[in-house]
């Protein structure tokens, strides 16, 4: 699979753009890296749905935890998220996204074109997050990289069923991996 490049990235800002002037509210791209990532294609490519993600949603579920947020080198951060990650908030363009998914990637010890890593990677106008992957399903259930907003989609009752006794964080902690222990400021 090669690498996103940064034409990638400007084909989806404008997708997010395009969707900004018809609903107001933009889009979410995602990718899915690896086999252990939920992606449905085993070939690069990048997907845009448009805001909300679900009906019933007002805003990115996930949005709410990374108001706040504890800084870990240079652009990076963390937020209050039971699961390993790696935000930072966009101060540019599709360079600004390809530099710092590399800075990214490099922070959690992730090779882009390594398959044998997985991981998924989110982004709208305003941040980027990845999160790496430790396994493609767990109870069951493949969440991909969309479930990491806090928006879990399954395909049938049984598996609804599933989703309520393991709980969505145990199944986005389970798939990925258990973020670690969050320094106090004190």
């Amino acid at each position: 699979e090669a690498p996103l490049t940064a034409e990638d990235f400007a084909a989806a800002d404008t997708v997010i753009d395009g969707m900004k002037a018809l609903n107001g509210r933009g889009g979410l791209c995602f990718f899915n890296r690896g086999p252990a990532s939920g992606f449905s294609q085993p070939h690069k490519h990048v997907q845009v749905v448009p805001l909300p993600v679900a009906p019933t949603c007002e805003t990115i579920p996930l949005e709410r935890q990374l108001l706040t947020t504890q800084p870990l080198s240079g652009r990076l951060e963390t937020a209050a998220l039971p699961y390993k990650h790696v935000f930072f908030r966009r101060g540019g363009g599709a360079q600004d996204l390809r530099s710092g998914l590399e800075e990214a990637l490099q922070f959690l010890g992730l090779e882009e074109v390594d398959p044998s890593k997985s991981w998924n990677l989110l982004w709208t106008s305003e941040w980027l997050i990845v999160i790496p992957r430790s396994q493609e399903t767990f109870a069951g259930l493949s969440p991909n990289a969309v479930a990491y907003t806090g928006a879990l989609f399954v395909k049938s009752d049984s598996d609804a069923q599933k989703l309520r006794e393991v709980t969505p964080t145990g199944v986005l902690v389970g798939a990925g991996f258990p973020s670690e222990p969050r320094k106090s400021n004190g």
